[in-house]
């Protein structure tokens, strides 16, 4: 893994033998990331076992409701690509010397390749979002709770991050270390995005709940 993020995956000294405790950059941007998308990906098969079950009527707030997650989505996609295109040019540049590894902070350069890994996985856990919306929308299905679990997770690992970015920031005031702001301003973007995003979740669309039968309940979980 080390050789993954060219930097240390884990240090004990900055996560546990210390006073501000926090993770290392390595972990933020592969178990961090990973996380969310890893139970998206897992809870699949049952989320669509379940928008296939039953048919229920669309309404004009699930409509709009629906259209601005997917607008929030490509700007969440917009802001990956973004950084994905900033990881690989820093790594071109790195690999070809153009670069001085000892001017620069070390966040900006020792994580390229988890970089271009954790773009790709946020971007094709966002294209299963927007496909459970897609579906779901077809179907008129509510609000789901997998989903709503989803963002909770992407709100805390990303929360994670973005205070480690703002001790990033911090840390460097006033010294002659340059920080990344492009990266940075990108974060502080998408940590708002995700934010809106567990709102929305939790919007009801104001359509009409049928009764059920106990044997469904545990479907309408997920």
């Amino acid at each position: 893994m080390s050789a993954f993020c060219l930097s240390p995956f884990w240090d004990d000294r900055k996560t546990w033998s210390t006073d501000d405790p926090d993770f290392t950059y390595c972990f933020e941007k592969t178990v961090l990331i990973w996380i969310p998308a890893v139970f998206l990906w897992f809870v699949a098969p049952f989320k669509l076992c379940f928008i296939c079950r039953k048919s229920d009527q669309k309404s004009p707030a699930g409509q709009r409701l629906f259209w601005t997650k997917v607008t929030l989505t490509i700007v969440l996609a917009a802001i990956t690509c973004a950084e994905l295109g900033y990881s690989s040019n820093e790594l071109i540049n790195l690999r070809s010397g153009s670069l001085n590894l000892t001017t620069m902070n070390p966040h900006e350069h020792v994580i390229q390749y988890a970089d271009i890994a954790a773009a790709a996985v946020r971007l094709l856990t966002y294209a299963l979002f927007v496909g459970y919306l897609y579906f779901g929308d077809l179907k008129g299905k509510r609000s789901s709770g997998t989903l709503f679990v989803y963002w909770i997770l992407a709100s805390i690992t990303e929360g994670i991050r973005f205070r480690s970015a703002i001790k990033d920031i911090v840390s460097h005031e006033g010294l002659s270390i340059p920080v990344d702001r492009f990266r940075f301003f990108l974060e502080v973007l998408q940590f708002i995005l995700i934010i809106a995003q567990l709102s929305l979740s939790v919007i009801s669309t104001g359509r009409k709940i049928e009764p059920t039968s106990s044997k469904t309940v545990r479907w309408r979980i997920i």
